[in-house]
């Protein structure tokens, strides 16, 4: 009897194990639909609706989880990465007021969207709340604004999100108390508000209203506005430029029988920068997923390092470590900068050295930044 119970509890414990193997490797086949201003637009919206279709019931099983919306969100934006085994069904068609449209036929593996969701959770785990800094100088009639209609309904989208923002009054008061100067699309310094901010990304841009015409709608005299703006997204950590979006000769305004109205040019800004916003807000979160899951670039950059023999015994101990999937190492002047590529944030692999024994006694961690860890070479006691 007990042995054939032992039997029964082993069938049923095989059988449970083959059941969750098949759904991690379980494959839905859905059609997703895309529209976009490019055709490359258009096919990346078709691969998220996919993802949105085909993944549903495995990312909504998740929805108890804290951040559940910034998770989901960040999968989302990843939808490109994700989605690799599709056919397009109808290729990318301009329609009349110029937006191209698709259709593809997708398979989204269910263990892909699984294990995506636990990088991502695991990433947030460690950073704790994400952070962004979103600066956009603003004129309207050639006048600089105090603030701007764009960066205010993009931060306010991010925050909704679940980023923690930081504008440009908060960028330049920083700036101010650390006795540094800053101008609009001045990008070195956004670049060192944002690594001091434990930011991912920055996004800086300009933004201009300049009046068009008086013109009579429904009977009323309207004063309208044509709109241009570039936004632009940057990599904190190395000050790169990542990615970008326009708006190109939007035109809006408001009642008013004036040829020159601050208020018709934010209302004109306001609203023909609305389907820009919701541009860049999938732009910075596509920008921002890839940064914090790829793996990314760690630069660990160690100071009186006695001989370059030492360096590259540091390098061997690197590749050594869970999660480091490469290591590219130089010498110069008693510094060794050791490149670190793999799946591991530089809060976590600062963290492992700092707690390890033979790391310990061979290094003193000075400082970090979001992908710079810095530290002092100790020589070893006899």
């Amino acid at each position: 009897m007990f042995k054939l119970g032992w039997i029964s509890v082993l069938v049923v414990g095989m059988a449970s194990a083959s059941i969750r193997a098949q759904d991690a490797a379980k494959v839905n086949p859905v059609e997703g639909i895309g529209k976009g201003m490019t055709e490359e637009q258009s096919l990346l919206a078709a691969k998220r609706d996919a993802l949105e279709k085909g993944g549903a019931n495995e990312i909504s099983s998740h929805s108890q989880v804290e951040n559940f919306v910034l998770i989901r969100d960040a999968i989302y934006a990843r939808a490109a990465a994700i989605i690799t085994d599709y056919r397009v069904i109808e290729p990318p068609k301009k329609d009349l007021e110029g937006v191209f449209h698709c259709k593809i036929q997708a398979n989204v593996r269910m263990d892909v969207v699984a294990s995506t969701w636990g990088e991502v959770q695991n990433v947030l785990d460690q950073i704790g709340q994400p952070r962004i800094i979103v600066c956009i100088d603003e004129k309207i009639d050639g006048v600089p604004q105090d603030y701007s209609m764009i960066e205010t309904n993009i931060v306010k989208m991010l925050v909704d999100k679940g980023f923690r923002v930081f504008d440009a009054k908060q960028v330049k008061a920083l700036a101010m108390r650390e006795g540094k100067s800053f101008e609009p699309g001045d990008i070195n310094t956004l670049a060192w508000a944002a690594r001091k901010q434990g930011a991912e990304i920055f996004i800086q841009g300009s933004s201009s209203a300049e009046f068009a015409e008086i013109k009579e709608l429904a009977g009323a005299a309207v004063s309208l506005y044509n709109c241009n703006a570039d936004v632009r997204m940057f990599d904190a950590d190395t000050a790169q430029y990542v990615a970008s979006e326009s708006l190109t000769n939007g035109r809006g305004g408001s009642r008013s029988a004036v040829p020159r109205s601050t208020e018709a040019g934010k209302k004109a800004l306001e609203d023909t920068g609305k389907e820009l916003c919701q541009r860049v807000l999938r732009t910075a979160f596509q920008q921002w997923a890839t940064l914090i899951t790829a793996g990314g670039e760690i630069m660990l950059v160690v100071k009186q390092v006695p001989s370059y023999g030492v360096s590259l015994k540091m390098e061997e101990m690197l590749k050594a470590v869970p999660g480091v999937e490469g290591v590219i190492g130089t010498y110069d002047q008693q510094v060794s900068e050791l490149r670190v590529k793999g799946k591991i944030t530089a809060d976590a692999l600062a963290r492992q050295l700092a707690v390890d024994e033979g790391w310990s006694r061979m290094i003193s961690i000075s400082g970090k930044e979001r992908n710079t860890i810095s530290a002092i070479y100790t020589p070893p006691t006899p």
